[in-house]
């Protein structure tokens, strides 16, 4: 059965993450002009509360990554997602076992850098909740980034700045 898709924690260290990170940063180089590649280091992932996941088909072949890794106590930053197909289901599988996974961690919001000029991922993460919370220009930067964030709604207060709980 092709239409399955199974998310699940892997090594990013295998030939599959590597090779989804690979295409994934050559998309990235081919829309933005930088492959994103300087933004984020396996090693990043093997601290406490993160995580790297694959999407496979459901003849197991990998068809998407993405992993989150702590910013602070509340927040978890969203970083190699990829699908090699869009408009499948991929993406928001990936997205939905990480925005859980994350809620398990115990972060009360998820948030993500993108370029401005990636409309298709911006349009993406806007559909699914995850919303412009600012734009940042860097001057070693030409293009402007949006930085996309989402709470997870619950009952604990949480400033409107950075969504931290206030006591």
């Amino acid at each position: 059965m092709q239409d399955r898709i199974h998310v699940q924690q892997e090594d990013p260290n295998t030939l599959d993450a590597k090779m989804l990170m690979n295409l994934l940063s050559d998309t990235l180089e081919s829309i933005t002009g930088d492959s994103g590649r300087s933004s984020f280091d396996v090693s990043d992932i093997g601290v406490p509360r993160s995580l790297f996941v694959i999407a496979r088909n459901g003849d197991g072949a990998p068809i998407g990554c993405g992993a989150i890794r702590p910013v602070d106590f509340h927040r978890a930053e969203l970083k190699r997602m990829y699908a090699q197909s869009k408009g499948n289901g991929v993406g928001t599988a990936i997205l939905s076992y990480l925005e859980t996974q994350a809620q398990h961690l115990g972060y009360s919001a998820i948030w993500l850098e993108t370029r401005v000029v990636n409309k298709e991922a911006v349009f993406f993460y806007e559909k699914r909740g995850i919303t412009e919370w600012k734009t940042m220009e860097n001057i070693e930067i030409v293009k402007s980034v949006y930085v996309l964030k989402k709470f997870f709604l619950d009952s604990r207060k949480r400033t409107e700045h950075d969504g931290s709980r206030q006591k």
